[in-house]
């Protein structure tokens, strides 16, 4: 799908300008009164505007697809995501000491800090 995309940008690209160009012959043609050509263009821009519209409904169905892809891709991505952050959250808990006076925490001073509470009073 993504291979043919640039080509068929491409496509509807040069459809476009052909377009163009056939508006802006007729509109000479109108600016001219030349009714014989006004014909020949009204012909010439039906054909452009049915292939656009043929190009655009196709592109459309594309395109679609493609954003259904992105979305379902993103979905997938953010419970990844989300995964990983519970993961993550999980093992930091087990880091974490459930109080601040279990065992094995330490002070500032490097000691074992199981009675102090981080906090010393002076004594008078």
């Amino acid at each position: 799908m993504q291979s043919r995309t640039p080509a068929m940008l491409d496509a509807q690209l040069q459809d476009w300008k052909q377009f163009i160009l056939v508006l802006e012959a007729e509109r000479a043609a109108l600016i001219a009164n030349d009714g014989d050509q006004i014909a020949g263009l009204a012909e010439r821009k039906a054909e452009c505007a049915q292939r656009l519209q043929k190009v655009s409904r196709h592109a459309s169905i594309e395109l679609l697809a493609l954003v259904r892809q992105a979305q379902d891709l993103n979905r997938l991505n953010s419970a990844l995501l989300h995964q990983r952050i519970s993961q993550t959250q999980q093992a930091l808990a087990l880091l974490r000491p459930s109080n601040a006076h279990s065992a094995g925490v330490y002070g500032r001073d490097g000691r074992s800090d199981t009675n102090n509470s981080g906090r010393g009073f002076a004594v008078a």
